[in-house]
């Protein structure tokens, strides 16, 4: 497990036909940049024909410095990135600021 080990902390497992990336905890100005520059890095390593997936089910909050780390990571990732089953919290910062752009599962 990798990332701040107080508010956050971050696996990476493959899925076929994916790069999977599971985040828990808290994406704020404490742990999003740290995040953001790990998600980059692996996106910078995956072949161009695997999905970058996020796995949001267990991040607690999420504000505005979360929200510019995945944006961040979407604008490095070879491919569009998917967020998978964020919560309800997590989702409502989504559908209010950038509803189109992320592929959520």
């Amino acid at each position: 497990m990798v990332g701040s080990e107080r508010y956050a902390s971050w696996t990476a497992h493959d899925e076929p036909g994916a790069c999977v990336l599971v985040l828990c905890g808290e994406l704020d100005l404490t742990t999003a940049e740290e995040f953001a520059d790990a998600a980059v890095h692996l996106a910078a390593t995956i072949d161009p024909g695997t999905r970058l997936v996020v796995d949001l089910a267990d991040v607690t909050f999420m504000d505005s410095t979360g929200l510019r780390a995945l944006l961040r990571i979407h604008a490095h990732a070879k491919h569009a990135l998917v967020l998978r089953s964020p919560r309800r919290p997590v989702r409502r910062v989504l559908n209010l600021t950038v509803p189109e752009m992320f592929a959520i599962e």
